[in-house]
């Protein structure tokens, strides 16, 4: 599969499972490690971290799927009302499109890069709901904008943030310790490799550059210097958490979650991609002369 097409496969998904048939998307909620749990769907992931001074959760999927993910908060024992913050890994549909809901549910803080506070205001429609056949109606006004290198203190949570730009211009690397898994452990989540967005013909309508590819192999091989223990992805996908969970159940001993060089192979199949994406510009070009 090209890697246009693969763009075109994930926007699919989004939209006939995300969207128009979100209960499709469900997934079991779930402990990944220690207090870091799973509440998200197949489109895209949420993950809540218990404080033990509250909930913090890691984006917020698509509108559609709200009640499955506060279905999931209910299932893993814990309530709502004890969301106290939100952090967006970046500014995209399915990852901010339930935030507005749950904050007028829960009243938790809103946390999402300088970069891409304008698309959930509003201001910018640079939310991929248009590219997916919606609307995005759900805008809110966050309460802490993130600066590279900001670090939050949620709890017994400290939480590191670095903008790595390319998916969208304020992807975010997030960088947490994990609690209550028996050791020092390090989680990290990218904030978006989609490659939809570094499309030729999509920076050219949006304005942008091309040299926004540039900046997200920088970015990429910025993160690959961190050292990650725990790789968390924002789509199921990315860290293979489904078949994870599938060989902890075959064996409960197993760790599978602590995956050592897990996170530079993912951040250089990402690379990879993106050079694939290139080299097939590069090609139609030259079919076109």
């Amino acid at each position: 599969m090209s890697v246009r097409s693969d763009a075109l496969d994930g926007l699919t998904i989004l939209r006939e499972i995300g969207m128009e048939r979100p209960w499709l998307g469900y997934v079991e909620p779930v402990q990944i490690l220690g207090n870091l749990y799973f509440v998200g769907t197949s489109p895209a992931s949420s993950h809540i971290i218990d404080t033990g001074d509250g909930l913090l959760m890691i984006d917020t999927g698509l509108p559609q799927s709200c009640y499955l993910i506060l279905d999931g908060i209910y299932r893993l024992g814990f309530k709502p009302q004890d969301l106290r913050w939100i952090v967006h890994s970046h500014g995209h549909y399915d990852h901010i499109g339930s935030t507005r809901a749950l904050v007028e549910l829960t009243g938790a803080q809103t946390y999402i890069s300088r970069p891409d506070a304008p698309i959930a205001t509003g201001e910018q429609d640079l939310s991929w709901a248009t590219e997916i056949g919606a609307a995005f109606r759900e805008t809110f006004q966050p309460d802490v904008l993130i600066d590279d290198g900001d670090v939050f203190h949620f709890g017994n949570t400290t939480m590191t943030c670095l903008l790595t730009p390319g998916h969208s211009l304020g992807s975010l690397t997030l960088l947490w310790n994990v609690e209550g898994a028996g050791r020092s452990l390090t989680a990290g989540m990218y904030g978006g490799t989609g490659l939809n967005t570094l499309l030729a013909d999509w920076l050219t309508a949006h304005g942008f550059p091309l040299t926004l590819r540039d900046q997200f192999r920088e970015s990429l091989r910025r993160a690959a210097g961190l050292s990650v223990d725990v790789m968390i992805g924002n789509h199921i996908g990315h860290n293979h958490m489904l078949d994870k969970l599938a060989q902890r159940k075959a064996d409960p001993a197993a760790d599978p979650f602590v995956c050592p060089g897990e996170w530079q192979a993912f951040l250089a199949q990402a690379e990879a991609a993106l050079d694939g994406l290139l080299a097939e510009e590069r090609a139609e070009s030259a079919a076109r002369s």
